[in-house]
Formats: structure tokens, C-alpha cells, sequence
């Protein structure tokens, strides 16, 4: 599952075409692209360790006007929200960007509550129903303390659910959020108390949300919430990650039933790897969800693979992808229980891919011309076998080092660019 900023420094490290920075927990993303959610930029790494994020791979130093999409989520064929950052490089700012597709187009959405934050990362978007969505993410003034971001739509405007962090934290990061109808919604992701731990709060229907007890992986030297999925506000299942005693990154899972969490066992890592990695999960059915994310292997430039798991009828099994170097996936969204598209980068491009209920199969995505071809998709969302829409960054040819954003659409067939309205 990172982020943006005018004047970057620190960039992260690049491996196989991928950038791999702190978790989108710790640190305001990467940027150029997404990693687990990366983007157009590189913030400061955080001085508290975090494990790895899968990120797209991201350009140098951006001086120029950049834009990238986050997340989205689509309530019918007619009906998106998008979510993410634009810098301001006059202004030396990076406010979060929201637009929402309608009428056939995309078109920029009433500026969202920022108040004072250097940068406003809209990570993630929901929407139960058209016109009723919630938002999370982090903002902050210096890279290494995010605050956690929460907001709530209703109609044509945006209200403030949460701009702080939870008593007692050092910083913190909400990363993902599943919404159904337009008064439930549950939010997870990651805090700081003396370690990295997870995080996660609902919203039933009005007031603040509500922090919910979270059960951490047992003796996890760190651990996050990367990708939730709700199917009613008594169902819901999380996946994350943790670094183990060992010092090995390892998946986990949570099955929420409406009062608590419940840690769920056996889920998949791949063995002769340094760390198995969730981005994020979609349930199609009470009994039946998908998660992936990426491995990564071992030396000193590691191969990453994509990794994708099934959970179903109460076990995890492993779903075998596509073993191409370089591919990373970083969402996934299911219409059914034998469908479902997942997006991410394949070294410096766009990636997606389609499992038919048994297998995994690359797919034909448009790709920005050289002489610099440096695209990633960073969500996708699904309303059914024949409506997707992915969203992320695309390089801009004409201009060094600067990407805008990106939108393609899946008829059931093929992949199609959208054209977007970048700040």
C-alpha cells in the first residue's frame, strides 16, 4: 500500500522496479506512485522503523505540478469517487485531492476540510451508496508524525470525522476503509505506541468514529492493517502485516462479527522469502474474500513477486498469480465470487489482472509512450464483471519527472484511459 510532497527528500529504495519505503503507517508515502500505495513523490522516511510497503515506482525529485489517485470507489457504472494528493510547488504544499466521475466525466470535487497540514494524503474512499462516502488517510507538517484523517461526504460537500490521533499516540495512519450504506463504515490501519501497532474505528451513521479494541499478531515486533472489506456492519475481514520475532515479514488476518475482532489463523506466506506482504482484501460473500499483496525475496537486490490468497468457507489457501518479476499488486475488488480484477505496477508499468474463480491472468493495459513509461495503477473498484475502473498516476511526457492522474475503465474486455481533471 505512498506520498507526496513538494521539496522531497529521502527517497526510498528501489528494487525491481518497485519502490519499497515505510509503511504507508509510518510515513507519508513514497511517492511517484503508490507503494501498498505509493505516488508522485518522496517524503522524509519516518524515524520509527516500519516494515515495507509494495510502491509503484515513483520519479526523482518532482518540481513540477503533480497528481496522483490514491483510491476510488464506484457505486454504479455512472457513479465514482476518486481520492489522492496535487502539490503546489509555489505554495510548497500537497493538498488531497478528491474527484468524482459523473455525467461521463471526471470532474475536480469541492475542495475537502485541510485546515494548516504541509500535505493532506487522501489514502483510501468508500461509498455505501452514490453520494455517501468517507475518506481516510494521514496529514501532517512533518513527514515522521502523520495524523490520521477521516471524512465523511454527504451530497455535494465533505465534513471532518478526524484530523487527530487516538490519546496516547505518537503518530498514526488510517489506510483503508469499507463502507456499506450510508451509515456504516469501518476504518482501519496503524499507530505508534512505543511500536508499530494496528488500528481500526467505525462510523455508524453519525458522530466521530469510534476506535475499537484490535488484537495485534502475538509477539509481532510491528504489525499494520493494510485492506479491510465489509460486507455488513457484523462482517467484516482486515489483513495486514507483521514482522515476526524472527525478524521475518508475515501476513495476518481479522474476522470482525460486530463486538470484536477475532484474529484469523493460517493465513499463507511464501516460504525462502524475507517478508509475504497484504495490501489489501475484497469479500465477495460471507464465506469467500481475496487478498493481495506482494513477497519479496532475499540478497541484496530481492525479486518481488505478486501474492494473492483466497479466504474460503473458513481456510486460506494460496492463489497462485502469475510468477512475472517485478509485479506487485496493490488492490483487488471482487463483483462476484468468481471474479475478481486486481491492479498494481509491473516493473515501470501498469498492471492488472483477472481471476476467473481458478487461475490468474495478466492483462492488456494502455501505457504512456516513451521515452519514459513510469504508470501505475493504484485501486481498483469493481460494480461488476464488465465495470471496473482503476485509478492511479501516469507520467507526463512533456514534463520531467511529473505525473498526473491516471483513470482506465474495463468493459469486460479490454482497458480503456479515462480522462481526468488534474488540479
Amino acid at each position: 500500500m505512498l506520498r507526496p510532497r513538494s521539496a522531497l527528500v529521502a527517497a526510498p529504495l528501489v528494487l525491481a522496479g518497485l519502490v519499497l519505503g515505510a509503511s504507508p503507517a509510518a510515513m507519508a508515502r513514497t511517492e511517484a506512485p503508490r507503494a501498498g500505495h505509493s505516488r508522485g513523490v518522496a517524503l522524509a522516511a519516518p524515524s520509527t522503523p516500519v516494515q515495507p510497503r509494495l510502491a509503484l515506482a515513483a520519479a526523482p525529485a518532482i518540481i513540477n505540478d503533480n497528481a496522483t489517485f490514491y483510491g476510488d470507489s464506484c457505486a454504479s457504472t455512472s457513479s465514482c469517487v476518486a481520492v489522492g494528493f496535487y502539490q503546489i510547488p509555489s505554495e510548497d504544499i500537497a493538498p488531497a485531492l478528491v474527484e468524482n466521475y459523473t455525467s461521463g466525466s471526471w470532474q475536480a470535487d469541492v475542495p475537502i476540510p485541510q485546515y494548516s497540514a504541509y500535505a493532506t494524503l487522501a489514502e483510501e474512499v468508500s461509498c455505501g451508496a452514490a453520494g455517501a462516502c468517507m475518506l481516510v488517510g494521514e496529514h501532517y507538517n512533518k513527514p515522521a508524525k502523520p495524523s490520521m484523517l477521516a471524512e465523511i461526504s454527504s451530497g455535494p460537500s465533505w465534513s471532518m470525522l478526524q484530523w487527530n490521533n487516538p490519546a496516547g499516540a505518537r503518530w498514526g495512519v488510517l489506510d483503508a476503509v469499507s463502507c456499506v450504506g450510508s451509515s456504516y463504515c469501518m476504518a482501519v490501519g496503524t499507530e505508534d505506541r512505543r511500536t508499530q501497532q494496528v488500528y481500526s474505528a467505525q462510523w455508524r451513521g453519525s458522530g466521530v468514529l469510534k476506535q475499537i479494541s484490535t488484537p495485534n499478531p502475538a509477539h509481532a515486533r510491528w504489525a499494520e492493517l493494510a485492506g479491510v472489506s465489509c460486507l455488513s456492519a457484523t462482517d467484516c475481514v482486515a489483513v495486514g502485516n507483521y514482522e515476526s520475532a524472527a525478524k521475518r515479514v508475515l501476513t495476518f488476518s481479522l474476522m470482525w462479527n460486530g463486538t470484536k475482532w477475532q484474529i484469523l489463523t493460517g493465513t499463507p506466506n511464501l516460504k525462502h522469502q524475507t517478508g509475504s506482504y497484504f495490501n489489501d482484501i475484497a469479500c465477495a460473500s460471507a464465506t469467500q474474500c481475496m487478498a493481495v499483496g506482494y513477497s519479496l525475496g532475499s540478497g541484496k537486490h530481492p525479486a518481488v513477486h505478486g501474492f494473492a490468497a483466497t479466504w474460503l468457507t473458513g481456510k486460506w489457501r494460496l492463489s497462485a498469480t502469475p510468477n512475472r518479476l517485478g509485479a506487485g499488486l496493490v488492490s483487488v475488488s471482487c463483483p462476484t465470487v468468481s471474479y475478481c480484477m486486481a491492479v498494481g505496477i509491473d516493473g515501470r508499468y501498469a498492471d492488472a489482472e483477472r481471476w476467473n474463480g481458478a487461475s490468474w491472468r495478466f492483462l492488456s493495459v494502455p501505457r504512456t509512450r516513451a521515452p519514459r513509461s513510469d504508470d501505475g495503477l493504484e485501486h481498483v473498484s469493481c460494480v461488476s464483471t464488465s465495470h471496473c475502473v482503476a485509478v492511479g498516476y501516469r507520467y507526463i511526457p512533456k514534463h520531467n519527472y511529473t505525473d498526473n492522474t491516471l483513470a482506465e475503465v474495463w468493459n469486460g474486455s479490454s482497458w480503456k484511459v479515462q480522462g481526468t481533471a488534474n488540479p
